[in-house]
């Protein structure tokens, strides 16, 4: 089977993400107006599947493509409203049910203005584990991605000796391996793990790594990202905002050193960052993608974000870029156009207050590009 027609399958973290809508159009203190015991106004909420699970799984079949959902949820109300949003989709899945914990949810306060800030209950994604894959479904698949480590337990305990022994696995059932990173809640468990040591144990084994230049800075250079968080505070900004482009490389070569072979550094409003590494290395990758990486070996490349309609919420803007970036892979577009589409799925999500509602095929994506979609200079 060529390999754009095999199915795509997303793992890891699924919640339920309640979104109060703040009907300010620009918050001038984000501290003043979010004082204790201050009522503050807000106008309708948006309740929508969330994580990488449903961000970049349905955005995968939002844009066109077939997947395959692999994911726990508790059996509870949240855990329903997630299988009845699944259910609109032409999706296949592999949905683990337990009595273990409840299911995940967040609540994402997208005040304008400023960057979200979450508050998150991780729920029973802490007991899936990646033994309980469905390894038939995994080896027929084009790629296997995995979302949010740093939010699941059973993946990063022991030093995320589970995460790094899944992606060895999976490397040998000959499927390519894709993975998107998290933000380790400060002073939690996940935060006292060693990422650094975890990330070079595991990029080995990924064939496509597609962390936030934020998830990534925590993980691999813990000293840089406090100096950076305290800049984006102090500055009122977010991170990616006083984050250099040099520094993006910095990062991006370090992980090449270590092993990576595709490396999409997604930097918020900036844009993304791309380096991959020689044809050999390249050669590796497995789910018959090796065609679709002529003219890939040794390239860097920076896209800036293309102009959304307006911004309501960036809430799974990254999720669905890695949606577009492993769609467009997968169809052997060009490399320049796989980040393009990243970029101009990411520009189309802010659009909606969820991930969703805003994201259209991957065609007409590609056709908004080629007609001159504007970019940030």
């Amino acid at each position: 089977m060529a390999a754009e027609d095999k199915k795509i399958v997303v793992a890891g973290l699924v919640c339920v993400d309640v979104t109060p809508q703040f009907p300010h159009k620009n918050t001038r203190d984000f501290h003043e107006l979010l004082q204790p015991g201050k009522v503050v106004g807000t106008k309708g909420i948006t309740i929508s599947a969330g994580g990488a699970v449903a961000n970049t799984g349905l955005g995968i079949a939002k844009l066109g493509g077939s997947i395959h959902l692999m994911t726990k949820i508790g059996n509870d109300f949240l855990g329903d409203f997630l299988e009845r949003e699944f259910k609109k989709y032409s999706v296949s899945s592999t949905i683990l049910h337990t009595d273990q914990g409840s299911t995940s949810y967040s609540i994402v306060l997208a005040v304008p203005g400023y960057d979200r800030i979450f508050l998150h209950d991780t729920g029973c994604n802490d007991c899936f584990s990646w033994r309980e894959l469905d390894d038939q479904v995994i080896r027929e698949a084009c790629i296997f991605h995995f979302g949010y480590p740093q939010s699941m337990r059973q993946f990063y305990q022991n030093g995320a000796k589970e995460l790094i022994e899944m992606y060895r696995h999976i490397k040998e059932l000959g499927t390519a391996t894709s993975l998107d990173m998290a933000v380790a809640a400060p002073g939690g468990e996940a935060s006292r793990v060693n990422w650094r040591d975890a990330v070079k144990g595991v990029i080995p084994y990924v064939d496509i790594f597609l962390p936030s230049i934020e998830e990534l800075s925590c993980a691999v250079d813990p000293a840089g990202f406090l100096e950076l968080n305290k800049k984006a505070a102090e500055q009122k900004k977010s991170f990616a905002e006083v984050v250099s482009l040099e520094y993006v490389k910095e990062q991006a070569d370090r992980l090449m050193e270590w092993g990576g072979k595709i490396v999409l550094i997604k930097c918020g409003t900036q844009g993304m960052f791309l380096k991959t590494a020689s044809q050999e290395a390249l050669q590796e990758i497995g789910g018959g993608l090796t065609e679709a990486f002529e003219n890939w070996c040794s390239q860097e490349l920076f896209m800036p974000c293309f102009e959304p309609e307006c911004v309501k919420s960036g809430t799974g803007a990254g999720d669905v870029s890695i949606a577009a970036f492993l769609l467009a892979l997968q169809r052997k577009y060009s490399l320049k156009r796989c980040v393009e589409l990243a970029a101009a799925s990411g520009a189309s999500c802010v659009a909606s207050y969820d991930a969703l509602s805003n994201i259209p095929r991957l065609e007409e994506l590609n056709y908004k590009i080629e007609q001159g979609w504007r970019q940030k200079i």
